[in-house]
């Protein structure tokens, strides 16, 4: 049986509320917190390829997936953040992307993440910041996790919904290490010219990749004037468009991987790295 974690094989309608892993933990919603456990246990028994490594975050044992660097030279590492109603391997777009980067020299980690929340306009930002600072304990967990193996030059990759939070996490934390950014069909929250300017001040290279039968709010984005800013030279943007994929890329893998790799390399050109255990 197929896992799926939300019950959906496809993108949910966007946006979609879910109550947030970590303000269960704010709030002592013990039974509901826990809840995640047994789902995350189902989904490492049915792990194929890779390495099921469990993360500690708060006290709660987190699942990521390691696919270690199959080729040498070593180039880095990649944690990956899956899209709204994933998983950590999901069988579109992050378990290829997991399981086939490791035979260019790259580690992959790919996390599990707390339900994505997007507040109703009588919410405040209470259920938001917590389940962001949920998302964003994880991050720091992985990335933990990958420098004690010694591995350096890790980038930070995002589909959907993960890529907006990979955006979050570097703006709340520029000097977490990260050597660049990959943004694959990102849905934001925020109206395109607000988000524009949100990027504009991230310090690492930015990748955004689209899908050429993409959502409307992706190519809406996509579509928003660059600012200044975000192409200046020491820290340079590039945008990318899959002609003919939909947003999970399904059927076009290989040439989302080459262009993907493609530009990591580029990223990491010159830089020495530990081989990592």
């Amino acid at each position: 049986m197929r896992w799926v974690l939300f019950g959906c094989t496809e993108q949910p309608k966007w946006p979609r509320k879910f109550l947030s892993y970590g303000l269960c933990l704010l709030l002592g919603c013990a039974g509901l917190a826990a809840s995640a456990a047994p789902l995350s246990e189902t989904l490492a028994e049915q792990v194929r390829k890779g390495e099921v490594v469990w993360l500690e975050v708060a006290g709660v044992r987190v699942l990521a997936i390691h696919g270690a660097a199959e080729k040498t030279p070593l180039l880095g590492a990649a944690i990956l953040l899956h899209d709204e109603g994933a998983h950590a391997d999901w069988p579109q777009l992050i378990r290829p992307l997991r399981s086939r980067l490791p035979a260019y020299g790259w580690h992959t980690l790919a996390l599990e993440l707390p339900p994505y929340v997007t507040p109703s306009a009588t919410q405040d930002s209470t259920t938001k910041t917590a389940s962001d600072n949920a998302a964003f304990a994880h991050i720091d967990a992985g990335l933990a996790w990958l420098k004690k193996k010694g591995v350096e030059n890790t980038a930070l990759i995002g589909h959907g919904r993960g890529a907006a939070l990979a955006v979050g996490y570097l703006l709340a934390k520029p000097q977490a290490g990260f050597v660049g950014l990959v943004l694959l069909s990102p849905l934001f929250r925020d109206e395109p010219a607000a988000q524009r300017r949100k990027l504009a001040e991230i310090r690492v290279p930015v990748l955004e990749i689209i899908a050429g039968r993409d959502y409307v709010p992706v190519r809406r984005f996509a579509e928003t004037p660059r600012l200044p800013a975000e192409g200046k030279t020491e820290n340079p943007y590039r945008q990318l468009e899959i002609e003919g994929a939909e947003h999970d890329y399904r059927s076009h893998e290989a040439v989302l991987l080459k262009r993907l790799r493609g530009w990591l390399k580029h990223l990491v050109a010159g830089k020495a790295v530990n081989s990592g255990g």
